[in-house]
């Protein structure tokens, strides 16, 4: 879907309300990690850390789920 600028922006600051919690990640053949959000890249990709010694991986929010 084609956004513009402005509905971006919007986007990326509702994204950012979920920095810090912990999440659900689903990867292919629906298999899943935990994480927690660490920060919120553009309005459709978060970084992910799975856990403090891990480095922040960048997830497309289709593949994010709340718990």
């Amino acid at each position: 879907m084609i956004r513009s600028d402005e509905e971006k922006k919007k986007m990326v600051e509702i994204n950012k309300k979920m920095i810090d919690k912990v999440v659900k990640i689903v990867d292919l053949n629906d298999s899943y990690w935990v994480g927690k959000v660490m920060d919120v890249v553009d309005h459709e990709t978060f970084s992910i850390r799975r856990n403090k010694n891990s480095d922040p991986k960048n997830v497309y929010i289709s593949n994010v789920r709340s718990m």
